[in-house]
């Protein structure tokens, strides 16, 4: 499961605009999810976590990540 906020700060960092990283937040931000099993379905819940299955973004997101991570344990 992804940590959005550590997906936003790696954008942050890889020098991606207050814009555009504003525009993946908003996709992102109040996601509502059900679960459904046995023909049941639950009440919403607030998906706090993790990037929208089909996101064309997810991908490039990840990537970042590992990255930002590596780069930080260098500089140490």
């Amino acid at each position: 499961m992804a940590n959005r906020i550590g997906l936003w700060k790696a954008m942050q960092n890889f020098g991606c605009s207050e814009h555009f990283i504003h525009m993946a937040r908003q996709l992102h931000d109040g996601m509502m999810a059900r679960v459904t099993g046995n023909g049941a379905v639950s009440e919403d819940f607030a998906a706090t976590n993790g990037t929208k299955q089909g996101c064309l973004l997810v991908p490039i997101l990840f990537a970042l990540v590992p990255f930002a991570m590596m780069m930080d344990a260098y500089r140490d």
